[in-house]
C-alpha cells in the first residue's frame, strides 16, 4: 500500500516538474519576427515619406522589432515598428533646420588651399557647424602656418589665423614621405597618424600594427630619423593576471589587412560619390576602416572590417532641401 501511495506522488512531482518547466521555456521564449527588414522599410517609408537615415533591428524585453529613422524634408521621425504585428508606434519628431548640400569636395578643397598658400597640409577636417558644411585646414609654409576656412558650398576661403613660427625647423619630410618611411622599415599597417610640432621640433606621431604586434614611432619631420617609443605584443587570450592561457595567434590577428584603396572600392560599389574621409581604427582588437563619401546631398557612413571585408555598419543622411 505505501509504494501505491509513493509512485503516484513521484510521478505527480515528475509531471509537474515537467509541465513547470516547459512552463518556463515557452515563457522565456522569443516571439519570431514575422515582418522581414524590408517589409519594415516598406512600412515606414509608406507612412511617413522621406529617406531612411537609421536601421536598426532589436530584441529588447524578447519583443522582435525595428528602430528606424526617417528624414523627410526638416523633419526627422523616430519610429518603432513590431516585428510580429507590424505596428508602428512615433517615439519622436523634430524639426531640423536645413543645411546646405556641400559642392566642394575634399579633393577641391585642398586644392585651393594649396593653389592659393603653398607649402604642406599638416591638418585637414570637415565639419558642419552651424549647418554651414566648410573644411577647416592647417597649411605649414616655411616658417608660416596657415589656418583655413573654406566654405564648402561656394569655395570661399577665409583665414583664420597666420602665424610666423620663427625658432621651428620647417619639415622637410612630407606626410606621404613620413608613412613611406614607416611601412618599409615596419610593414603592416598604420592604424594611426598624427603631425606635431611640440618643443618647436616637428615630427609624425605613427602607429603601425602588425600582426599581433603594435608599434609606435617618432618620425623627426626635418630628417626622416625614426625612433621607436613602444613596442607592444596582443594576445587576446590572457587572464584577468595578465597570464597567458593560449599563445595560438588569433586568425584575426595574423589575416592580411585589406588596403585602403581595397577597402574604398567596397564602399563605392555600394554607395558612389567622393571620399571625405578612411580611417583605419581598431576597436577590440577588430580593425576597422571608417569611410565617410558625399554624392551631391547625400552623405554615406561606412563601418568596414579591415580583414573579412565585410561592411559593419552602413547610413545615409539625405538633405532634401
Amino acid at each position: 500500500m505505501k509504494k501505491m501511495i509513493i509512485i503516484p506522488t513521484v510521478l505527480v512531482g515528475m509531471i509537474g516538474g515537467y509541465i513547470f518547466a516547459q512552463s518556463d521555456v515557452t515563457t522565456s521564449a522569443e516571439k519570431a519576427p514575422s515582418i522581414t527588414a524590408q517589409q519594415a522599410k516598406e512600412i515606414a517609408l509608406k507612412e511617413f515619406g522621406g529617406n531612411i537615415i537609421d536601421f536598426e533591428y532589436d530584441r529588447d524585453d524578447n519583443v522582435p522589432h525595428y528602430e528606424i529613422d526617417i528624414k523627410n524634408g526638416n523633419e526627422k521621425i523616430e519610429l518603432y515598428i513590431d516585428a510580429t504585428t507590424g505596428k508602428v508606434t512615433v517615439q519622436e519628431r523634430e524639426a531640423i533646420s536645413s543645411e546646405k548640400a556641400p559642392a566642394i569636395t575634399a579633393q577641391q578643397a585642398k586644392e585651393i588651399a594649396l593653389k592659393e598658400f603653398g607649402g604642406n597640409i599638416i591638418d585637414f577636417e570637415y565639419d558642419r557647424d552651424d549647418n554651414v558644411p566648410h573644411y577647416e585646414i592647417d597649411i605649414k609654409n616655411g616658417n608660416e602656418k596657415i589656418e583655413l576656412y573654406i566654405d564648402a558650398t561656394t569655395g570661399k576661403v577665409t583665414v583664420k589665423e597666420r602665424k610666423t613660427i620663427s625658432s621651428e625647423k620647417a619639415p622637410t619630410i612630407t606626410a606621404q614621405q613620413a608613412k613611406k618611411i614607416a611601412l618599409n622599415q615596419f610593414g603592416g599597417n598604420i592604424i594611426d597618424f598624427e603631425y606635431d610640432s611640440d618643443d618647436n621640433m616637428p615630427h609624425y606621431e605613427i602607429d603601425i600594427k602588425n600582426g599581433n604586434e603594435k608599434i609606435e614611432l617618432y618620425i623627426d619631420a626635418t630628417t626622416g630619423k625614426v625612433t621607436v617609443t613602444k613596442r607592444e605584443v596582443y594576445n587576446k587570450n590572457s587572464n584577468a593576471q595578465g597570464n597567458t592561457t593560449n599563445n595560438t595567434t588569433s586568425k584575426e590577428q595574423t589575416a592580411k589587412i585589406l588596403t585602403e584603396k581595397e577597402a574604398i572600392a567596397i564602399a563605392q560599389n555600394k554607395a558612389k560619390g567622393t571620399v571625405t574621409k578612411v580611417e583605419l581604427d581598431e576597436d577590440d582588437d577588430i580593425l576597422i576602416y571608417e569611410i565617410e563619401i558625399e554624392n551631391g546631398n547625400t552623405e554615406y557612413e561606412f563601418e568596414i572590417h579591415a580583414t573579412t571585408g565585410k561592411i559593419l555598419k552602413f547610413e545615409s543622411d539625405r538633405d532634401d532641401d
